[in-house]
């Protein structure tokens, strides 16, 4: 059975009363991902459809992103490919924190591709099947599709 009981600081206990068996964080909502030929600033890209969404459960965050029809112009073609405004700091624990992704018409890029958050960020960044940063020209500009998710820790 389940022992499901609330505290009187906001939370909910589960299976137990002790510190670590309460849940007083959960949050869900909207980012703005922002196509970037930079990890900050730089230039940027547009896409026909962009959206972005986070589960925050106590430090553990699920962040997806779609971009649709995605328009480099603009960017530099040899820079690598980022995404901007992550919501919330990935925790400084020296981890790459891989996602799971699907694309098309990236037509230079080989195999798969993963979207990662380093430590101490707010920014994504792509790596390819074999290791290889994915950079802007690698996205066919006004077609290539990018959706992702990620989980990470955050220490906020």
């Amino acid at each position: 059975s389940m022992d499901i009981s609330t505290g009187a600081a906001g939370g909910i206990y589960l299976g137990g009363t002790a510190a670590a068996n309460k849940l007083d964080d959960y949050e869900e909502g909207s980012w703005t991902p922002v196509i970037s030929d930079s990890e900050s600033g730089g230039n940027f890209g547009t896409a026909a459809g962009i959206r972005g969404a986070y589960t925050k459960i106590g430090n553990i965050v699920t962040l997806m992103f779609r971009f649709s029809n995605i328009n480099t112009t603009g960017m530099t073609a040899g820079n690598d490919f980022f995404i901007q405004g992550v919501p919330f700091v990935s925790l400084n624990n020296n981890m790459q924190n891989p996602g799971s992704s699907f694309y098309t018409s990236m037509s230079g890029v080989i195999g798969s591709i993963a979207p990662s958050i380093a430590p101490n960020t707010t920014v994504i960044q792509s790596v390819e099947a074999d290791s290889q940063r994915v950079i802007v020209s690698d996205l066919d500009s006004g077609s290539a599709d990018y959706f992702g998710t990620i989980v990470y820790h955050t220490a906020t």
